[in-house]
């Protein structure tokens, strides 16, 4: 699974853990990306409107694109 503007990995980590899934994340924001390291998930530094070039073609089963709305 892809999870496109990953944050800070929270949802990543909880479907690695609590669902079993294999998946990596693409973030730009340098601060989430660290985040994501120190959770142990894979991650890509990559700003995602300039396209997805890094990934062939069914690369993955799913593809996340979620947005987070914080009071």
């Amino acid at each position: 699974m892809l999870d496109i503007g990953c944050g800070d990995g929270e949802l990543l980590a909880w479907l690695t853990r609590d669902k079993n899934i294999k998946g990596q994340g693409i973030e730009l924001e340098q601060d989430n990306v660290l985040a994501c390291v120190s959770r142990g998930i894979p991650i890509i530094q990559h700003d995602i409107e300039l396209g997805l070039e890094k990934y062939a073609d069914n690369s993955f089963d799913y593809v996340i694109l979620s947005q987070h709305c914080r009071p």
